[in-house]
């Protein structure tokens, strides 16, 4: 393999983790979005039985 090849490969390999991290933060950030819309869901449900009571 050359240097360029090299080089190449490399910078290859940190394209993919520095893909791989980003992915992994969009997951996370999805699952923190569905736990706040659930939260939100409850709390509106909450001020609409309060409201008919």
């Amino acid at each position: 393999m050359t240097a360029l090849n090299a080089r190449l490969m490399l910078s290859l390999e940190e394209r993919v983790e520095s893909t791989n991290v980003g992915a992994a933060q969009m997951v996370e950030k999805v699952v923190m979005l569905e736990k706040q819309r659930e939260n939100l869901l409850d709390y509106v449900a909450n001020l609409k039985s309060i409201r008919t009571n």
